[in-house]
């Protein structure tokens, strides 16, 4: 509530009496059993103002996907081999002089549906385009690892709060699609046709535009 009420950007709280709803919201607080019913809570209350932007993601939902990025790392590793110390001086020493702000990717974005990760979006002249990846194809596997089976998973942290899973995909690009300057991502996908076809892709430094 405390952080709402110092950072959100209409002082107004879209027509809420936000003082009310700490009165309101603190009663119902004291009553929760544990973590998951308190986000719960939390979710309902951020839900009131009607924003799109505000969410509540449970650490459950970072975890998994913490183990899964583990995984698709080691799948990697064990498939192309460790780099030597050498690369990884090197890589350092570059990473020095870069811009820290800088993302590397292939530039595109996500959006479930039906259940689905589907490319709503590729930015024009990027790694993605250039491979051939089209709005309306769907991405299937990440470095082998199973989209359906971890938005499965996840699903499970979000069943009573549905909203949430719309940020599931931005979570996905940051943290398997993008990654380091030119390394690789494997992906396994669905084009047009529902031909399913696989591509190995360079991150590169992400340019985008600002709306």
């Amino acid at each position: 509530w405390q952080t709402i009420s110092d950072h959100y950007y209409d002082k107004n709280f879209n027509n809420l009496n936000w003082n009310s709803i700490r009165t309101e919201y603190g009663v119902k607080v004291r009553a929760v059993k544990n973590d998951t019913d308190l986000h719960h809570l939390l979710y309902q209350m951020i839900s009131r103002l009607g924003s799109s932007h505000l969410a509540i993601i449970p650490p459950e939902v970072y975890l998994e996907i913490e183990r899964a990025k583990t995984a698709a790392k080691a799948r990697l590793d064990k498939d192309k081999g460790e780099p030597n110390s050498d690369q990884e001086e090197e890589s350092e020493e570059e990473d020095e002089a870069e811009d820290p702000l800088a993302q590397y990717g292939i530039g595109v974005d996500l959006r479930i549906i039906g259940g689905q990760f589907v490319i709503t979006r590729v930015e024009k002249n990027s790694a993605a385009e250039r491979a051939g990846l089209k709005t309306g194809y769907v991405l299937e596997k990440i470095n082998d690892l199973s989209l359906s089976a971890m938005l499965l998973r996840l699903s499970e942290y979000y069943a009573n709060s549905r909203g949430l899973i719309n940020q599931i995909p931005s979570e996905v690009i940051d943290e398997f699609i993008n990654g380091e300057k030119d390394s690789y991502v494997d992906l396994t996908y669905l084009d047009g046709a529902d031909f399913r076809k696989q591509a190995s892709i360079r991150r590169e430094l992400l340019r985008g535009q600002i709306v």
